[in-house]
């Protein structure tokens, strides 16, 4: 399968979190332009939801995969990208 690059991503953004998404979805964090954080939920809602606590971010885009894929291109991503709140929580566990 062919996933999008941040440039595409970026023009999925959207200020509120999606009323329908599929069932494996990897979800990007935006604080306007900027890429601030990358995550994959099953339950999308609750997860966005649960990151508006300690995260200052504007925006929210979803790249929807496989379950094959999802560990692997969330993986993908984050070390591609590198967004700040995940190098936070990477810092941390170390």
């Amino acid at each position: 399968m062919n996933y999008p690059e941040l440039d595409e991503i970026r023009q999925k953004k959207q200020p509120s979190i999606p009323i329908f998404y599929p069932p494996f979805v990897i979800y990007f964090l935006f604080n306007a332009d900027q890429l601030v954080y990358i995550g994959k939920s099953k339950n999308l809602v609750n997860r966005i939801m649960y990151h508006k606590e300690g995260k200052i971010f504007t925006d929210v885009a979803i790249v929807e995969t496989t379950a094959e894929d999802y560990d692997l291109l969330e993986c993908y991503y984050i070390n591609k990208y590198k967004p700040e709140y995940n190098l936070i929580l990477i810092g941390d566990q170390g």
